[in-house]
């Protein structure tokens, strides 16, 4: 994950902040897995957006008999570190996001 946040941020070193598609690719030119397979665009992308890497997890988000989606209201809140160094820099991040989206 934070490979993954350096990467979209400063770039490898040799180039500067790199895309998700470009993260995808370099990450499987240099040997990562994503579980048991390659790294897809989505799943690099799904990483920069996602809440719990910012410090905020939400649970009871899904009903447990249909899996049914429940409103932002019925969502519990497992832990929050508002103010720390990973919410800040997961709010550089989505900035970024928002910043290179394609027009």
């Amino acid at each position: 994950m934070r490979l993954i946040f350096r990467l979209f941020l400063q770039g490898d070193g040799r180039s500067g902040p790199m895309g998700v598609k470009d993260i995808a690719s370099w990450l499987n030119a240099h040997g990562h897995t994503f579980g048991k397979g390659l790294f897809y665009t989505s799943c690099v992308h799904a990483i920069l957006t996602r809440n719990t890497y910012s410090g905020t997890h939400y649970f009871n988000r899904h009903d447990s008999r249909d899996q049914a989606h429940k409103t932002q209201g019925e969502w519990v809140c497992a832990g929050s570190t508002s103010g720390s160094f990973r919410r800040r820099l997961s709010d550089r991040v989505q900035n970024a996001l928002y910043e290179r989206r394609p027009k």
